[in-house]
């Protein structure tokens, strides 16, 4: 988990360096499926969580820590603001990866509404 934290937040730093663009490809999500191999969905997905983790400090330092996995911070990324980083960073350290995803699942149908 700790080693996630630092991939995506190198891969953040690349990504505001604009550094995937000097190989001539389409976007940062483009680069990882390239050099790296990740499945397009997949590298976007990860783009998406490292551009969203500087804005939620205490969840990018729990997993920095190794006690938030990937799948968890990728649930909380989706719904998680500031004002309910607290709230949702507990229910992340209480519950299961699955648990999390039905949180945020049920926290964004909530916000649609």
């Amino acid at each position: 988990n700790a080693a996630n934290a630092r991939f995506l937040a190198l891969l953040a730093e690349l990504d505001r360096r604009g550094g995937w663009a000097e190989w001539g490809v389409k976007s940062c999500a483009h680069w990882l499926n390239w050099k790296c191999g990740i499945d397009l969905g997949a590298a976007r997905e990860k783009v998406r969580v490292a551009r969203a983790l500087p804005g939620l400090p205490r969840v990018a330092a729990a997993m920095a820590e190794g006690r938030l996995s990937y799948a968890k911070v990728r649930a909380v990324t989706r719904v998680g603001t500031p004002a309910n980083e607290d709230y949702l960073l507990n229910i992340a350290l209480h519950g299961t990866a699955s648990h999390v995803v039905s949180v945020a699942r049920g926290y964004h149908r909530a916000l649609d509404a």
